[in-house]
């Protein structure tokens, strides 16, 4: 698992504060466009260019939700989380 630093920022749901971002999945850096789930709420957001959280668009949830085995990581992380909360 790797963790990268990221700018301080509160989750665009929560608003609980933020300042990393890690992958289960192995080397992974932050980028624009990257997923992100919130590990307090579970909310699905994106990295901006500025590597600052946002909520994604319908249009980009619908387009995430298309790449079949990408939205069942993102699900599977997102029930861990809720039934640690």
């Amino acid at each position: 698992m790797k963790t990268s630093e990221v700018p301080r920022m509160s989750c665009p749901k929560c608003g609980k504060e933020v300042d990393r971002a890690s992958s289960p999945f192995g080397d992974y850096e932050v980028a624009p466009g990257c997923v992100s789930v919130c590990i307090y709420c579970g909310a699905v957001n994106l990295f901006d260019a500025d590597l600052r959280l946002r909520k994604p668009t319908a249009m980009e949830m619908a387009g995430l939700k298309t790449q079949a085995e990408a939205w069942r990581q993102t699900c599977r992380i997102r029930n861990f989380i809720s039934m640690q909360n």
